[in-house]
């Protein structure tokens, strides 16, 4: 917003739910989910649930209030199984994001934390 140019189209809607590049009128409104499907808007839901609602965070005006709520869940994968199944497991889903097919314009499929983990790389070596 602060930049005043227009994001880009499809990913945010005015107050009116109808699509918007105008980055104002989208923090008025909504992003959209990742998948544009009712699955990524029902996780969305159910994340807003978990770390809004059940911490006593405000959910109707959270700017105004100053209450946004923070939850933070630890999962012990060793209580589910084996630690070496479930590295096995995640490190083929995520050779499975990297290796999906690209999408026109893009060169590689970054997973959370590559990106910094490549700058910071960066700033060191300098």
């Amino acid at each position: 917003e602060n930049m005043n140019q227009p994001i880009p189209a499809d990913v945010a809607y005015d107050v009116h739910g109808r699509p918007t590049t105008d980055p104002s009128e989208a923090l008025k409104g909504a992003i959209r989910v990742f998948d544009r499907s009712f699955k990524g808007s029902h996780l969305a839901l159910m994340v807003e649930l978990l770390a809004g609602a059940l911490t006593g965070a405000a959910m109707s005006d959270k700017a105004n209030a100053k209450n946004w709520g923070s939850l933070v869940i630890v999962i012990d994968p060793a209580v589910l199984g084996s630690r070496e199944d479930f590295l096995q497991s995640a490190e083929v889903m995520c050779q499975r994001v990297k290796n999906a097919k690209l999408v026109e314009g893009f060169e590689e499929m970054l997973l959370p934390g590559e990106r910094g983990d490549r700058m910071e790389a960066e700033a060191v070596a300098r």
